[in-house]
C-alpha cells in the first residue's frame, strides 16, 4: 500500500497499513466516528466546551486530529479529543481525522489520564481523582507505586494514594477483594524490583519466653522421665522460677 492508499475504509484496513508501511503513527483523514471507542478520563460532572467547539466546528474552524490508539485487534479507541468528537456529532459531523497510534488498550488509558493535563483546559480536584480511578481500575497497573503512577497521569501520588485508599475501603466494605494488592513495583533506574506484599511476607515469629525456654531445655534433659513425671517436673520448675506471689 502506498500513500495514494491511505484513505479511510476501515479500522482493520488501518491497522493493515500501518503494519505494511511499518509505521507506528499515521493520521487517516475522515474517520467514521462511530467505528471508534472514546475513554474519557475527565470527571462526568465536568464542564466541557462540547457547545462551544460544536460552533467552532460550524463556523469552518479546524480541529486537530483525534489522538487515538489502534490494537493488534483493530480497535481504534480514543484516547484524546472525545469532547471534539462530540460537538462535530452534536451538530451533525460523522468523521474527522484521526492520528492512529499502535499500542494495547492499557496504553490508551494511560494517554486518557493525562491528556487533560495536555490540552490547555485545567484540570479540577474531579478531573484529577476521576483519571486516577481509571488507572487504579486496571489490573495490570495493580502493583505501581503511586509515585509511578503520577508519572503516567501527570497527578501527584498523594491523590492517587487518596482513591487508592478510598477505592480499597470501598472493595472491602463491599465483600470484593481490594483492587490493588500490597505488592508493588518500583522502577530505581533501569532497574524493576517488585517487593512482597503483607500477605507474602514471612510472619515475624513470636517472641520466646525465657522462661519457658529454660523450662524446654530442663525437659529435653530428663529424657529418661516417664510422660507423668515430666508434667510434675515441668509444673514445680514453672512454680519455682515464677518466685512467690506478690502482696
Amino acid at each position: 500500500m502506498g500513500e495514494n492508499s491511505k484513505i479511510y475504509k476501515s479500522l482493520q484496513g488501518v491497522l493493515q497499513y500501518m503494519r505494511e508501511t511499518k509505521k507506528d503513527s499515521v493520521v487517516f483523514p475522515g474517520v467514521l466516528l462511530n467505528d471508534l471507542e472514546f475513554i474519557q478520563a475527565s470527571a462526568p460532572e465536568s464542564e466541557r466546551p462540547v457547545e462551544e467547539y460544536g460552533e467552532a466546528w460550524l463556523r469552518g474552524d479546524v480541529f486537530p486530529p483525534l489522538d487515538a490508539t489502534i490494537t493488534d485487534e483493530a480497535e481504534g479507541i480514543v484516547n484524546n479529543g472525545s469532547t471534539r468528537a462530540e460537538a462535530i456529532v452534536a451538530k451533525g459531523g460523522t468523521s474527522h481525522a484521526v492520528c492512529f497510534t499502535r499500542g494495547t488498550r492499557l496504553d490508551a488509558i494511560m494517554k486518557a489520564s493525562a491528556a487533560n493535563d495536555t490540552n490547555g483546559r485545567s484540570r479540577t480536584n474531579a478531573d484529577k481523582r476521576s483519571a486516577a480511578t481509571l488507572l487504579l481500575s486496571q489490573p495490570e497497573l495493580s502493583g505501581y507505586t503511586p509515585n509511578f503512577l503520577s508519572k503516567i497521569c501527570k497527578i501527584s501520588p498523594q491523590v492517587i494514594q487518596s482513591v487508592h485508599e478510598e477505592m480499597e475501603a470501598e472493595a472491602i466494605a463491599e465483600g470484593r477483594a481490594p483492587i490493588i494488592p500490597e505488592r508493588r513495583t518500583v522502577k530505581r533506574g533501569n532497574q524493576i524490583y517488585t517487593t512482597k506484599g503483607k500477605d507474602e511476607r514471612k510472619p515475624r515469629k513470636a517472641p520466646v519466653d525465657p522462661l519457658q525456654r529454660v523450662v524446654d531445655w530442663v525437659l529435653a534433659a530428663a529424657e529418661k522421665l516417664t510422660p507423668e513425671q515430666r508434667t510434675q517436673l515441668s509444673g514445680k520448675l514453672t512454680t519455682a522460677l515464677q518466685g512467690p506471689p506478690e502482696g
